[in-house]
């Protein structure tokens, strides 16, 4: 904590400040100028009385505003000439460049000897990662402690007995889960179905891509409650495959009518943040297949979000206008859509193109005959298996049933919803109700005829039938109404009725065919091209696709503790498929070249390009934009330090709408509408506070006229629509707020995006500057500025709450 210490030597009564120490190579403290409070002050660094360093208190430390002094960005970390630590006994003193009045703290005795700067670098650095890993041990470990108070402070409300465990239970099998591997990235499911409700389209689906490489985490559309939001691990399903039911505090939301209120929301969110963090989901896919799970998958950061379309969900009739609503918001909202008809991909077309991808069937299961039959019978059996609800048509079953009293009709499924009160009471009909998915083909090889007798509604034109395949594989005739979907399959494999009359004649002749062994095996192999092995394969390759190629260009100037720091934050956070990182230095003395060739070399997907002079920003920028191969391209400066999923959260307006050319995210330093009102003593906390104010903001965009260069996106064809940046500004100004004038003079909108963070250090490079060369640069490229574009409007907080100091 800081606290006063007696000065000593004077200072001015506007100047305050603290020579803190000497940190290796570095000097650091602070200092605040009273009399120019928006200025940022120069600190210069003194040895035995001469100057031999300069930089500027811009750095924010938590210890300062704990303190009231400012809003704590008054810090500086100043580095300092190595040809000083000989060993000798030196005077470190620093002072206030423009007033000369000396910090307290003054001066501070060194007597080092440095080995090289390169190894204390390395070691600085080394160390630096040392205390974040232990750092986020220790915030775990508090989280867990403060989650145990809670509970133990519930119990005594409740009147029952705390748990003993300081951690949460995660279930049975969360060990198994966290050490399964997602070779090919992590697939949330928001099922529409519970796991054990019905064997269909969620359930093949998530065993194939659990099989094809994708370690799945299948979301129960059951909630449990607990004091605190979390989650269980309750069942192995398959390969790679796990189940997992949340947990929150409160009343437990259904999935069908959606979330009640924003309270319920972030508490499932928080869930689902628990479940990423504990299991280490890298890569996340969001597969989303019921309209209200919407919010929750939008909140994971860097996910890529997939709607599995497999129904017209506004087509059921107890379906609220606002879950119809929410599902054209996630058709339109989502990366990927996938969907299971001809239908559903013509309304889908209407906003924006899908995929189609159909249902399909277990093959090696419903083509197999069981050694034991549910059903025999000497006389015709026409069968059916799956849910009968309002859809399935009841008159035209009853009215040909009526008429063929030596006809058995069997059907197996769910009655709810549908009106089988008279039909029932036929006697050559009979509804069995639920079976077991494992005895369904004990069934199925009973009938002697399969059927689908679905009314034509909105809901069914949509539909593709997995029965129809799984029918199929067993080579039994099929008759079916006039189902869309069905014409699929081969005319003479398939009998469609359009009406009754055409319906019964259809059975007629599917019993008629009797054992028509060459017509079986069709039927089969037709099924065998129709797997959902293949389906999932076909799911793979669409998700493995989609992402288009991004190259980020990092531009390096001395400096290389930050570019460290910066290019480590990329390999950890990115997690993005189709990537390349371009390095251009602008000759730096550091030994950043040094570094940067090594780095380049340890990765495929990296380029390293070595300037032989300071080309200056603009330039040094082009240089790399002229090397990327990326659809793709953002520029990001070596003074920043990205955060979770950043990549995909920040491109996808640039996909998604091509009238944005360019986005930028929010940032905790920077003068104009980007900045956030954030603090933070470290990256640790870094991530955690940027992370409570993008939560909620995941997806919001705001209209910007300009947007700052420390971090941009934006596309090749609008590069080779307005070209490079301009290199005419130099070592830089000026350029980023020009580049913006001419996108938008192109017709393209700029974005910032809200739920994106990247911290940034502020003109690293700037501050090696003399003040003096700094402002004159200032004045000369603002004039450059001014005769294209008329007079320069400095940047403006974004007036509205969490935005700005």
């Amino acid at each position: 904590m800081w606290k006063k210490t007696p000065a000593a030597r004077p200072v001015a009564h506007f100047v305050r400040g603290y020579l803190d120490g000497v940190v290796g190579r570095r000097a650091i403290g602070w200092m605040t100028d009273h009399s120019v409070p928006l200025e940022v002050p120069t600190v210069e660094i003194l040895c035995d009385g001469e100057l031999v360093a300069t930089g500027q208190a811009n750095l924010f430390r938590q210890d300062l505003l704990d303190a009231g002094i400012g809003v704590g960005n008054h810090g500086f970390d100043i580095t300092l000439p190595e040809n000083i630590f000989d060993g000798a006994v030196r005077q470190i003193t620093a002072r206030s460049k423009r007033h000369g009045s000396i910090l307290q703290g003054s001066p501070k005795r060194i007597n080092v000897r440095l080995v090289s700067t390169d190894a204390l670098a390395q070691s600085t650095f080394q160390k630096a990662i040392e205390g974040l890993e232990y750092r986020l041990s220790k915030l775990e470990t508090a989280l867990q402690e403060q989650n145990t108070l809670l509970r133990a402070v519930h119990s005594a409300l409740s009147g029952t007995p705390a748990s003993q465990s300081e951690t949460p239970q995660r279930g049975d099998f969360f060990d198994a889960c966290r050490s399964a591997i997602g070779e090919r990235g992590d697939l949330l499911v928001f099922s529409i179905i519970d796991w054990t409700f019905r064997n269909q389209r969620p359930q093949h689906l998530s065993r194939g891509l659990g099989s094809l490489g994708y370690r799945v985490l299948y979301l129960s559309v059951q909630f449990d409650s607990d004091t605190s939001p979390g989650y269980s691990v309750i069942s192995n399903l398959a390969e790679n495959v796990f189940e997992v039911r949340l947990k929150i505090p409160g009343e437990r939301p259904s999935i069908y009518s959606g979330f009640s209120d924003a309270s319920q929301l972030k508490d499932v969110i928080l869930a689902v943040e628990h479940l990423i963090k504990d299991t280490n989901v890298r890569r996340p896919y969001a597969l989303i297949q019921f309209p209200t799970w919407l919010p929750v998958a939008q909140s994971i950061q860097g996910a890529t979000i997939v709607h599995d379309c497999l129904d017209h969900v506004a087509g059921f009739s107890n379906v609220s206008k606002e879950v119809a609503e929410l599902e054209l918001e996630l058709v339109k909202e989502a990366d990927i859509v996938a969907t299971t008809s001809a239908y559903l991909h013509d309304y889908v077309a209407k906003f924006r193109p899908s995929t189609i991808i159909r249902n399909g069937c277990e093959f090696d299961y419903f083509s197999k005959k069981p050694t034991e039959l549910a059903v025999i019978e000497d006389r015709p059996v026409i069968g059916y298996f799956g849910a009968i609800a309002e859809w399935f048509d009841v008159e035209l079953v009853s009215n040909i049933a009526r008429r063929h009293a030596d006809w058995d009709f069997v059907f197996i499924g769910s009655t709810a919803g549908c009106d089988i009160s008279e039909i029932s009471k036929m006697r050559n009909v009979r509804f069995l109700g639920e079976k077991p998915y494992s005895d369904l083909t004990k069934y199925l090889y009973g009938f002697s005829v399969c059927t689908i007798p679905f009314k034509i509604v909105e809901l069914i034109k949509a539909t593709n039938p997995v029965k129809l395949y799984e029918y199929m594989a067993s080579g039994k005739p099929v008759v079916c109404t006039d189902i869309p979907e069905a014409h699929l399959a081969p005319a003479d494999l398939v009998r469609i009725a359009k009406d009754e009359e055409e319906f019964e004649s259809a059975l007629v002749d599917a019993i008629a065919e009797g054992d028509d062994h060459e017509l079986a095996s069709r039927r089969r192999h037709w099924a065998s091209e129709n797997s959902w092995h293949s389906r999932a394969s076909q799911y793979a390759e669409l998700l493995q696709t989609y992402h288009p190629k991004v190259s980020v260009v990092v531009l390096t100037y001395n400096g290389i503790g930050f570019t460290k720091a910066c290019l480590h934050s990329l390999e950890q956070f990115s997690d993005y498929p189709n990537l390349e990182i371009i390095c251009v230095d602008n000759m730096s003395t550091d030994g950043s070249r040094d570094f940067l060739r090594e780095w380049g070399e340890s990765g495929s997907n990296r380029k390293v390009i070595l300037n032989e002079q300071n080309l200056g920003f603009a330039a040094g920028n082009n240089v790399g934009i002229d090397a990327a191969t990326g659809e793709i391209i953002i520029l990001l400066n070596n003074d920043t330090y990205v955060t979770t999923g950043w990549i995909q959260d920040l491109i996808r307006p640039l996909v998604h709408d091509h009238s944005i050319g360019l986005a930028g995210p929010v940032t905790n330093m920077i003068g104009g509408i980007q900045k956030i009102s954030i603090h933070y003593a470290d990256m640790t906390e870094m991530a955690y506070r940027s992370r409570e104010f993008t939560r909620s903001r995941r997806g919001s965009l705001y209209e910007a006229d300009t947007v700052a260069f420390f971090c941009v996106a934006t596309r090749r064809d609008v590069i080779e629509k307005i070209g490079g940046l301009d290199a005419s500004y130099g070592v830089g100004f000026f350029e980023d707020d020009d580049y913006c004038q001419r996108v938008r003079q192109a017709g393209y909108r700029i974005v910032c995006v809200d739920g994106v963070f990247v911290h940034h250090h502020l003109s690293a490079a700037f501050n090696m500057l003399e003040y003096g060369v700094k402002g004159e640069l200032f004045r000369k490229n603002r004039a450059i500025y001014e005769a294209r574009w008329g007079k320069w409007v400095p940047h403006k907080y974004r007036e509205a709450p969490g935005f700005g100091e």
